[in-house]
């Protein structure tokens, strides 16, 4: 599910999402969003939607694999 808002000018995006257009697992994208290394919140009912508008990999990642 994707949400386009016109008004704040970016894309919010369910984390399941995120992972699968990142090609990550959705286990590394949680731990990325609870590392703040992704922009996002949470909703009531437990969903968490991230609001990054161009989902690539944190730098923080890439240094851990050695890249």
């Amino acid at each position: 599910m994707v949400i386009y808002s016109h008004s704040w000018q970016y894309v919010q995006t369910k984390l399941s999402d995120y992972a699968k257009k990142t090609g990550i697992s959705y286990r590394t994208a949680w731990r990325w969003w609870k590392q703040g290394n992704l922009t996002g919140y949470q909703l009531p009912s437990g969903t968490i939607m991230t609001t990054d508008d161009n989902p690539s990999k944190p730098d923080a990642e890439l240094k851990d694999n050695g890249q």
